[in-house]
Order: C-alpha cells, then structure tokens, then sequence
C-alpha cells in the first residue's frame, strides 16, 4: 500500500491541513443541512428578485442598474453602495439560481475563514490559537452572513479580513512593505463601503495596523506611527470622508429600527447591548483570564503591572472596535450579523489573553484551551441547526409558493392578508415573488391591525407598538392600493394567503363571513420558523 500511496502525499503542512478542514467544514455544512437547495426566503431575497427584473425586462443597462439600486439605498437612509454593486453584478451573473447564489457564499465563508487563520498565523500565533481566532468570530450566531442572501457582512468580512492579512504582512515585510500597505488600505476603504458599521469599525482597524507595526518591530508608538504614517492617513481620510458624507448628506437617522438616536444613549439598551456582545463573544473567558492570573500573582506576591503591559494595545483595540457598535446597535439590538466586525474584537481579546497566560501558567492555559475546544464544538452545533431550520424555512418557503402557483394562472386574482406593520417585509417580499418571478400580477391586499388598517384589529397590538416607525399605508403602496374593496365578485378570488398565525386568521374569518365559506377552499399551512411566522393559503377548488 505504501508503494502505491507515496508518503509524501500525507506529510502535509500543518496550514494545508487546516485548509482542506476549513473547505470540508464549510461544504459539510452546506450538504447536510440542504441550504444550497433551500431556493427562495421571504426575508432579502425579494431584492434580488427585483433586481432580476430590471436587468432582465426594464430596459436598464447594467450601469443603469448598479445606479438605480444605489440611489434607493441612499433614498432608505443607508450608505452600502459597494453592498449593491456587488449585489447587481452577481444578480447579472446568476439570475434567480439559487444555488448558485449559495455557492458563492459557501466559497466566500471557506476563504473569509482561511484568510482570518492565515493573518493570524502571520503575525505568529499557532496553529491552535489562530483556529480558535477564526472559529470564535464566523461560529454561532454571527454565522448567519453565509446562508442568508442580504447581509452586507457577507461581502465586507471576507474584504476585512483580506485588509487584517495585508496589515499583518506588511508590518512584517521589509521589501514589500508598501505594497501590502497599499492593499490594507484600499481593502479597508472597500469594506467601509459595505455598510455603515464597517465604518466605525475603521479607527480600530488603523490601531491594529499600528499594533502589528511594534508587534514585528519593537519600537516606540511614536516610531510605530511614523512607520506606517501614510496608511493611517489614508484610513483617516476614508473615515473622515465617510463620516461627514452619512452626517450632512443622508442623515444619522438610520432606518427606524436601527441608526443613531435617542435609544443610542438610552443606558438600559446600552446595557443590553453589552451583555449581548459578551455572551455572543464568549468574553467571559478573557475576563476569567485576566481575574485568574491577578490572583495568581497576588498569591505568589509577584504582581507587577509590568507584566499587564503587553495586553494593554489589545484591549485598547478591543474598546475602539465595540464601543461604537454597541452605541449603533443599542436601538436596535445586538443579533445575528450585527455582531460583525465586535465580535472579532472580541476573539481577539481572547485569544491573546491565552497567549499571554500560558507564560504564567501553563495548566491554566490548558484548561482554558479545553474551554474554548467545547465552546467551538458547542457553537458548531448551534450553527448546524441555524442552517438547518433556514433550509427548511426555504423549502417550506417553496412549496408554498409552487402550491400557490398551481392552484392559480396568471390574471387570476389572488388576496392577501396581513397585519401592515408585523409582515411589513413579508407582505412586500411576496408581492415582488408573485409579480416578477410567477407573473401573478393580480393581488389584492388586506390588512388587520390598530390603525390605517382596511379592517380594525388589536389583536397584534403589542407587536405592533414596537413598529411605530412603519406607515402601514406604505403596504398598501407595495400593492398599488389594489385591496380587498376592488374585488367586487369575491368569488372570483382564486387563492387567499395569510400571512401570520392563528390570531389573523381569525379576523380574516369574522370580517369575511359574508362572502368566504372554508369548504369551498383547500387549506394548507406553512410554518416558517426563522421568520417566525405561520402562512395559511386557502386554494379555491377546481
């Protein structure tokens, strides 16, 4: 056997082997769960449908595309333009093949983990350590950026992490230094572009630059700075730029849910927040780190601050990264992909408080390796069955909409109901879907909920209370003010979809007892549980 399989073929490099790990990981992931054949959700996926159609049938050059779905970023308040440019390109490339789109989100979750390993092993951390560096900030929840189709994270993390490696590199090259420079800076400049979050998060990535530069050259900040002076420069300028533009061009507002406000400084949201973060980035175990070699120290009677001195440019990069987000997201909330970039921060924390601890106690650093060994495994495990439960949202998703599609043909009317302000998105995303994807153009709308409903219902009034900031006649909008009331042969209603759970559905049936008799519907029911959401369609029998 060993004839025929030469043993050069299995002595592979330590880093060779983490990356053929690192592509069997991220493709098991994929496989087992079905998410490269999930196909359409609710939630994002409508942009892409409405972009398809403008390339397709709206006389719009790609150009003119890129340009016009810029400008609607900019007329929501946001500033993402690379997040869109890149969103057209590869609608141009792949349409509405689904798999596809997931393909490519497999690939960039396969390279974003192999580049944050890599820039890790750069600037010399070991094998274990830089595994834990990129397992703690792509596992859990933050892993949501690789199965749903419209979160910037997605394009900016793998771009930041490209900006981290040529940081890394550069600070440790001598013949190639501005060259790799060069590249930090245009790649941090492309992930601001990503998403306003990233932007904040620019001050941080400058101070790491300076980190790494007295990491590889022991010198002193003020000749650290001098090193890589232009660099900074130039992230300044980008931060500056950024920042004034979203300040006196598009505003600080945000979108309602989410921006700069009152609740950012609103202390319970921010307490909030905090405690988000710190159980999302596992940073309990820096803290019992830190808590547990004070300790020690103080019972040998060998504390020195001294010794804290090496920690202290990591954890000041740890405030500068997580304390703008925090302040960003108080008012809406730290989940999923918001976590992104914090919570690299705070693996970094972590990891090199290890680093630093294994120096003063090596059966402490054992322990704390097997700690972060079972958290890893743990999180492995809660981001298969995230992946899992969004697969199976995106069947179920389908099915729904193959069913709707054949108890219908086009022209034929089609009802839908909902409460305007809890399936705002919802009932928008499935509008685009059945106009520009099944060319079922005909749809009426109608809504139950506390105020400028078609029919008056308290039945989501807590829900509702939450979504102040949304106009329910804006849904009326999506639909062109095509409701209920237009139908005047109710009986010509082909299908019916209500989208929310029992509560809705029993407001639909006392408001609609003059006209609609179950029995003369097939019912079907379609629970989708990361929208959180129950859909009943009712099909009329042939």
């Amino acid at each position: 056997m060993s004839k025929l399989m030469p043993r050069k073929y299995f002595n592979l490099d330590p880093d060779q082997g983490v990356l053929i790990g690192i592509v069997i990981f991220w493709l098991l992931l994929f496989l087992s769960t079905g998410s490269l054949w999930s196909g359409f959700h609710f939630i994002d996926d409508h942009e892409i449908v409405m972009i398809n159609h403008d390339l397709m049938t709206a006389n719009l050059n790609l150009l003119e595309v890129i340009g016009k779905w810029i400008h609607y970023d900019y007329n929501h308040a946001r500033f993402r333009p690379l997040y869109y440019l890149h969103r057209v390109i590869a609608t141009d490339i792949f349409g509405l093949n689904w798999f596809l789109w997931y393909l490519q989100n497999a690939f960039l979750a396969i390279i974003t983990t192999w580049l944050l390993y890599k820039s890790a092993r750069v600037i010399e951390f070991t094998v274990q350590e830089s595994l834990f560096l990129a397992s703690l900030t792509l596992l859990g929840e933050p892993a949501i950026i690789w199965w749903r189709l419209g979160t910037p994270e997605t394009i900016a993390i793998p771009l930041l992490a490209i900006a981290l490696l040529c940081a890394a590199l550069a600070a440790k090259s001598q013949t190639t230094r501005w060259q790799y420079d060069s590249l930090f800076v245009i790649f941090a400049c492309l992930t601001a572009l990503c998403k306003e979050a990233m932007i904040l998060f620019l001050p941080a990535v400058g101070l790491i630059r300076i980190w790494l530069e007295s990491y590889f050259n022991p010198t002193s900040i003020r000749q650290s700075i001098k090193s890589c002076l232009l660099s900074i420069l130039g992230l300044t300028v980008i931060f500056g730029s950024a920042i004034f533009y979203i300040w006196r061009v598009i505003g600080l507002g945000g979108t309602g849910y989410a921006g700069v406000g009152q609740d950012s400084l609103n202390l319970e949201k921010i307490w909030t927040a905090c405690l988000s973060l710190f159980e999302a980035g596992y940073l309990w175990i820096p803290v019992s780190i830190l808590s547990l070699t004070s300790l020690l120290a103080i019972k040998d009677q060998q504390f020195n601050f001294n010794r804290f001195k090496s920690l202290i440019s990591v954890v000041i990069i740890f405030f500068v990264a997580i304390i703008p987000q925090v302040f960003l997201y108080a008012k809406s909330g730290l989940i999923g992909h918001y976590f992104l970039p914090a919570v690299w921060a705070c693996a970094l924390l972590t990891v090199y408080t290890l680093r630093w601890h294994r120096d003063y106690s090596r059966w402490g650093g054992r322990v704390f390796s097997f700690a972060i060994v079972l958290i890893i495994g743990i999180s492995m495990v809660t981001t298969w069955k995230a992946c899992l439960v969004f697969a199976q949202d995106g069947h179920r998703t389908q099915a729904l909409l193959n069913q709707l599609q054949r108890c219908t043909i086009p022209n034929q009317p089609i009802l839908v109901v909902a409460n305007p302000r809890v399936n705002f998105e919802l009932s928008n995303s499935l509008k685009r879907y059945l106009t520009y994807a099944a060319q079922r153009d005909q749809l009426f709308l109608a809504t139950y909920g506390i105020e400028n409903a078609h029919f008056f219902s308290d039945s989501y009034q807590d829900e509702e209370a939450g979504l102040k900031f949304l106009d329910p006649k804006t849904v009326d909008s999506f639909y062109k003010d095509q409701t209920v009331k237009n139908i005047k042969n109710k009986n010509q209603i082909k299908a019916i979809v209500v989208l929310s759970s029992d509560k809705l559905k029993q407001d639909f049936l006392s408001s609609a007892k003059d006209w609609f008799d179950p029995a003369n519907y097939q019912e079907s029911n379609y629970r989708l549980d990361y929208a959180s959401v129950s859909i009943t369609l009712y099909c009329r029998n042939m």
